[in-house]
């Protein structure tokens, strides 16, 4: 990371430049994903997709649609990867909420520009972030057509039943039918199983199209936690490979939401036949 004096061009044109009038919120989400060194940034029209990936095992998406930028600016669809910690070190240099958030980037081979600005202070944090061509992404290919389980569950419910997951456990199964959501974890200090019957007050609702029993990594499982804190909204979703997906919603007072998805491979190691 380099830091940079002088000011960015106000004429020069960028591949992508955009603005947010409120840092200390992108930088509250992108700290939820740093299990990894790296983050790719894929940027289209839509927005800004962040994803952290680890060998194919869990990949998380962070998704920044353009209208919560106060200006998005995209002359060309752009791929880049970043050091995440860099990035985030960079965006806690200014606290408070009213600190404005500009980046920009050239294309191939240029540095991720960042600029913060403090209204109240007058202070502004000015640094260039080296970035690389992107790594291969693994396409996870979630076909909705292919889910077998959906559970839309309280955010405080999920929240506690990861902080209270023994460490001691490699596994955790998750079990679901039309009648209940079943959560199975076995660790030193015994088995532990969890059932919430589709009429909770914790479980909004249940669809499933056939019996489903799958198994996860717990520490896969836990890298979540950071995340599910600023959620409001949380949706798993289960496919015929096993593949977990974790949808989670942060509302934002009148504006748009931001997303947050996992995706997770069921544990080989430990199979939870389908019975």
């Amino acid at each position: 990371m380099q830091m940079i004096a002088d000011e960015i061009r106000e004429d020069q044109t960028h591949c992508l430049e955009l603005k947010m009038d409120n840092a200390k919120e992108f930088c509250s989400v992108l700290k939820t994903v740093t299990f990894r060194e790296g983050c790719t940034f894929h940027v289209t029209k839509t927005g800004i997709r962040i994803i952290v990936d680890d060998q194919h095992c869990e990949q998380a998406n962070i998704y920044f649609e353009y209208p919560v930028f106060s200006s998005f600016v995209l002359r060309e669809d752009v791929n880049f990867r970043v050091p995440i910690q860099e990035l985030t070190e960079v965006l806690s240099m200014l606290d408070g909420n009213d600190v404005t958030l500009k980046m920009s980037y050239d294309g191939f081979g240029e540095p991720l520009r960042v600029t913060l600005a403090s209204s109240e202070d007058d202070y502004i944090v000015q640094a260039s972030i080296h970035t690389v061509n992107p790594e291969a992404v693994l396409d996870f290919d979630f076909n909705p057509e292919e889910i077998r389980a959906k559970i839309k569950i309280k955010p405080e419910l999920f929240r506690d039943i990861i902080k209270g997951l023994d460490d001691t456990s490699h596994a955790l199964s998750m079990r679901v039918c039309s009648r209940k959501f079943t959560i199975i974890s076995q660790g030193d200090i015994g088995k532990i199983s969890m059932n919430f019957p589709s009429h909770s007050e914790l479980i909004e609702k249940i669809e499933c199209t056939v019996d489903t029993s799958h198994s996860y990594r717990v520490l896969l499982i836990k890298r979540m936690a950071a995340a599910l804190n600023l959620s409001s909204k949380v949706t798993l979703c289960i496919d015929v490979r096993g593949v977990l997906c974790v949808q989670l919603a942060i509302e934002r007072p009148e504006q748009q939401q931001f997303f947050i998805e996992f995706f997770c491979v069921a544990d080989t190691e430990n199979p939870d036949d389908d019975e």
